[in-house]
Parts: structure tokens; C-alpha cells; sequence
């Protein structure tokens, strides 16, 4: 009996101290992301924080099909864990990674071979849409990545990976403006955060 109470209340000291460092992590990209907008904003002025706007509300168009990824892939990855059937996470990230990059594959070269028209339409430079087309080579498959990482209970790891990211499109984005690129230092910020959020789990 006291056996079991003592199991619970590990439980639940597990349970709360995985739920502070999400919240936490959580917090803090927040004001990254934060902190990511008033800068571009205050840097960009106006109107080309307006286009960088624009570009995020592409990327956030398509979140909820990498968020969709993200669910599907931690439920399995825990049920192989509670399973004992580990192996099953390798499987499930080379097959679901492999489909996750088509899918990016479609999005971009569609994204890219119509970028002129959705520039001219939304009136922006097609170049920075084509530009921004490269990170969804590899965002679905960093759903896979976060997804198997959750599931496995490694909420610290990944909440470091987000702010990693979010850290990362500060300073590519600093550091590319003060060298003259200014707008076109903001865009490659949102993808090249991306492409070493990438290169960060495939090492995980």
C-alpha cells in the first residue's frame, strides 16, 4: 500500500516537473519570438516588417499540418515505449521523415514556381517567397524529429530545440542586417533556423 502511494506521488512529481519545464520553455520561446518581431519591426520599419508579416503567416498557414505530424508521431513513439517495442521508433521516423520530405518537396516547388504570382498579388518580391520556399524542405520532417523526441518524455531537449531555433533567427537575422542584407537577412533568419533545427535532431 505505501508502496503504491510512494509510486504515485513519483508519478505526479514526474508528471509536474515535466509540465514546469514545457510551461517555462514555452514562456521563454514566446518572448524570443517576441523579441524576434520587435527587432525586425524596429530595424525593418514598417513596410518591410510588413513583408516579413506576410512570410510568417505562410509558414503558420502550414503549422497546422506540421503540428498534425507532430501529435500523430508522439502518440506512436510513446506506445512503442510503453510497448517495449523501441525499435518501432527508428521505423517510424525513417518512414514518416521520408514522406514528410515529399510533402515539403511539394509545398516548396509549388511555393517557388508560383511566387510570382502571389508577390504580384500580395505585392512583395517574389525573390524572398522563393526564398522562403527552401525551409519547407525540411520543416515536416523536424515535425517528425520533435514529435519522436516528446513522445520519448525528453520535454528539456525539447524545449531547448525551440529555443535554439528561436535564438538562432535573432542572431542569423543581426548578424546579416548589420552586413547590408537587412530584409533579405530577416527572411534567411526564419529559414535558417530552421534548417539548424534540422540539423540539430538528426544528430538526436
Amino acid at each position: 500500500m505505501i508502496q503504491k502511494i510512494i509510486s504515485k506521488f513519483r508519478l505526479d512529481k514526474n508528471f509536474l516537473k515535466s509540465s514546469f519545464i514545457v510551461f517555462v520553455g514555452s514562456f521563454l520561446v514566446s518572448i524570443l519570438n517576441y523579441l524576434f518581431r520587435a527587432i525586425s519591426g524596429r530595424l525593418l520599419g514598417p513596410v518591410d516588417y510588413g513583408i516579413i508579416g506576410f512570410l510568417v503567416s505562410i509558414i503558420m498557414f502550414f503549422t497546422v499540418f506540421s503540428i498534425s505530424i507532430d501529435n500523430v508521431v508522439t502518440k506512436f513513439t510513446s506506445e512503442a515505449i510503453a510497448k517495449n517495442k523501441k525499435e518501432r521508433i527508428n521505423f517510424i521516423y525513417q518512414i514518416l521523415s521520408r514522406y514528410s520530405i515529399y510533402i515539403g518537396l511539394i509545398i516548396a516547388i509549388l511555393l517557388y514556381a508560383f511566387s510570382g504570382y502571389i508577390g504580384t498579388w500580395f505585392k512583395v518580391n517574389s525573390i524572398y517567397i522563393k526564398y522562403l520556399s527552401m525551409a519547407f524542405l525540411v520543416i515536416f520532417t523536424n515535425s517528425v524529429a520533435r514529435g519522436i523526441i516528446r513522445g520519448r518524455q525528453r520535454f528539456g531537449l525539447f524545449v531547448g530545440i525551440n529555443i535554439l531555433e528561436s535564438i538562432s533567427k535573432i542572431i542569423i537575422f543581426l548578424v546579416l542586417f548589420y552586413l547590408g542584407l537587412e530584409l533579405s537577412g530577416a527572411v534567411f533568419g526564419l529559414v535558417g533556423s530552421i534548417f539548424i533545427t534540422y540539423i540539430l535532431t538528426r544528430f538526436i
